[in-house]
């Protein structure tokens, strides 16, 4: 296969894989079994500016999906903060070159072609809240919330105010469920009435976090 029709079979792929390719992806498509020989024509590809390289094991295209290379490089995470929160309309911005997800694995930053994401370490018992859309796992937005608020009182910091963005505060996105505790966001702060919702996962992830 000459590299005009390797070009033209990757971009072809490009669509279904959103732009993503790893290392077996791309012997499959390259049908190449050699190691050398496939990473001269992987080499190629790259010079010729028809991928990039993101990471070891891992290439893209221009315009690639975000969510999708973090699914990738991690399938046992789950996207989540600021991402999520944008996305349901809770927050107004977020990074475009840096992505947030959880993950009951190790904690890794992986960074690469100025894009940095990073998989933050969560318990397994609060690995909950997710599903799958398109091959990636998003938190809903519940659950994006705790996360963010969760981790916000561990000393991550954001590019958005976890008190005023938006107004009043995160917490009054939640479905207005009681359980008498204080807004996670807001402990030490006056002036919210917000708690963390009714006895269920997300309402005894509040409580247990401000013991």
């Amino acid at each position: 296969m000459n590299r005009a029709a390797e070009a033209e079979r990757i971009a072809k792929m490009a669509g279904p894989q959103r732009g993503v390719f790893t290392r077996t992806d791309l012997q499959v498509i390259l049908a190449e079994r050699h190691p050398a020989a496939f990473t001269r024509r992987v080499q190629a590809l790259i010079e010729a500016r028809t991928l990039q390289r993101f990471s070891r094991g891992m290439y893209v295209r221009d315009g690639f999906d975000l969510p999708t290379l973090s699914q990738r490089l991690a399938p046992d995470s789950y996207v989540s903060f600021g991402d999520v929160l944008a996305r349901h309309l809770v927050i107004g911005t977020r990074p475009t070159r840096q992505l947030l997800a959880a993950k009951a694995g190790r904690a890794h930053a992986y960074r690469g072609l100025g894009i940095e994401i990073v998989h933050v370490h969560i318990a397994p018992h609060l690995d909950f809240g997710h599903t799958t859309e398109s091959g990636v796992r998003w938190a809903d937005a519940e659950k994006a919330t705790l996360d963010t608020l969760y981790f916000h009182l561990r000393g991550r910091r954001y590019p958005f105010d976890v008190y005023s963005d938006p107004a009043p505060c995160l917490c009054a996105h939640f479905s207005g469920r009681r359980s008498g505790g204080m807004c996670l966001a807001h402990v030490g702060k006056e002036g919210c009435t917000e708690d963390y919702g009714a006895p269920s996962k997300a309402g005894s992830l509040g409580r247990s976090v401000m013991r």
